[in-house]
């Protein structure tokens, strides 16, 4: 069985060699096209049917969505992105056991998925006798999400942590898929049209790693970005605004007597002495955020469940390419060195961009502590270059990445 794409009089498509396993006679082929062909199933194409020299081929028009994982490489996806497609998902692979089609004939290769942009839609395909586990797929998709996620939304990638680590775990798809729920709300409205990077807001979700018995009270809410902050509707005063301003009144007070006295020096020298002071108090409290003073607890408030969220000790770092690398778990009090090296190192990252002693690794009291060892392309935690010899702890949802070769912290 092949998938390929094309274009066709502006017309972009999928075609699938199925081979001779869904003609007529088929004990199962059969009944699965008939569904696929005759039914509107929510967020799958359904497709023209062509047989030639007894092998079938079916063809997905796919008009103007993008391949997701081209359009990925343009965009920093978020929580609202990841419960928006697991969302939809949700519904499709519910459509499909209402219409007792396999689960796993549906392709979720981010190569082969498609989002529609214009109307934020997951549009998949579905191949009688694709037959790959469902899991792992999707397991794919989540590693691909990980090297792309927004980590300034802590909710999100605690989220994208939580379905990783069920699908190492084994857990079934109907409670990889109930991680989604919030509200109610409609989560499409969370992904502005035509500004899938930066998302206005995000719909997060409560810290997921709480007790059994707080999961009932998970609610969804919808957060700021980072650099919106949001702005109180009554602000208090504070000793140092109103001096501020008691400054410029004296000032201009000097001014009008100056004028009222026809010329008088001293009110000249009064209003250059306040003009003075007025400049030492711009100068000293410039950089300064005013809600320093006032509204230390309310801040408090709004990182709280960021915070809450990386509380989680880091156990592991899982590589996010392919060529059979193992996982790296370190012990308490273990300590590695990561790099090129046969001798040298003690993980070995087979790779000619790599330093011989690249990095090292520690454990101590539940922490992973990472220290770059004068590597020459440089140690990299979540895009950001690690200083030489500086000691950078690991938090769960960092993306470690020696010189090209990444990992995840789970």
């Amino acid at each position: 069985m092949e998938i390929y794409s094309g274009s066709e009089d502006l017309e972009n498509y999928m075609d699938v060699d199925c081979g001779n396993i869904l003609l007529p006679g088929h004990p199962c082929g059969g009944y699965k096209l008939r569904m696929l062909l005759e039914n509107e199933l929510p967020h799958v194409i359904r497709p023209v049917q062509n047989s030639i020299d007894r092998e079938l081929y079916l063809r997905f028009y796919t008009g103007s969505a993008g391949v997701l994982a081209r359009l990925l490489l343009g965009m920093k996806p978020d929580g609202a992105f990841l419960r928006l497609l697991l969302t939809q998902l949700a519904e499709c692979l519910q459509a499909l056991e209402s219409h007792l089609l396999s689960p796993e004939d549906l392709v979720l290769s981010p190569d082969y998925m498609l989002y529609d942009v214009k109307n934020r839609e997951l549009r998949l395909i579905y191949v009688p006798g694709y037959g790959v586990d469902l899991k792992e797929q999707l397991k794919v998709v989540m590693e691909l999400l990980l090297r792309r996620f927004d980590h300034r939304d802590r909710e999100g990638m605690a989220l994208l942590l939580e379905v990783y680590d069920k699908l190492e775990s084994g857990a079934g798809m109907e409670e990889l898929l109930s991680l989604k729920a919030g509200d109610g709300t409609d989560e499409r409205t969370a992904v502005p049209e035509g500004k899938l990077q930066e998302p206005a807001v995000r719909a997060e979700t409560v810290c997921l790693n709480t007790p059994k018995e707080q999961s009932a009270e998970k609610t969804t809410r919808v957060l700021p970005l980072a650099d919106e902050v949001p702005v109180h509707e009554k602000k208090a005063w504070t000793l140092r605004d109103a001096f501020f301003f008691a400054s410029i009144g004296l000032m201009l007070l000097f001014i009008t007597l100056f004028f009222a006295s026809h010329g008088d020096q001293k009110y000249v020298i009064l209003c250059i002495a306040t003009l003075v002071v007025i400049i030492l108090q711009m100068i000293f409290s410039a950089g300064k955020d005013p809600e320093d003073d006032t509204d230390e607890e309310s801040l408090e408030r709004i990182m709280e469940p960021y915070i809450s969220c990386r509380s989680k000790s880091p156990e592991k770092l899982v590589p996010l390419k392919s060529g059979g690398l193992p996982e790296i778990v370190l012990k308490q009090e273990e300590q590695i060195v990561i790099g090129r090296g046969k001798k040298e190192s003690d993980y070995r990252l087979p790779n000619a961009q790599v330093s011989r002693v690249h990095a090292v690794l520690r454990k101590s009291e539940d922490h992973l502590f990472l220290v770059d060892q004068g590597s020459s392309n440089g140690t990299f935690v979540n895009a950001e270059r690690v200083k030489l010899h500086e000691v950078r702890a690991l938090m769960p949802g960092d993306v470690v990445s020696f010189a090209g070769e990444e990992f995840f912290v789970s």
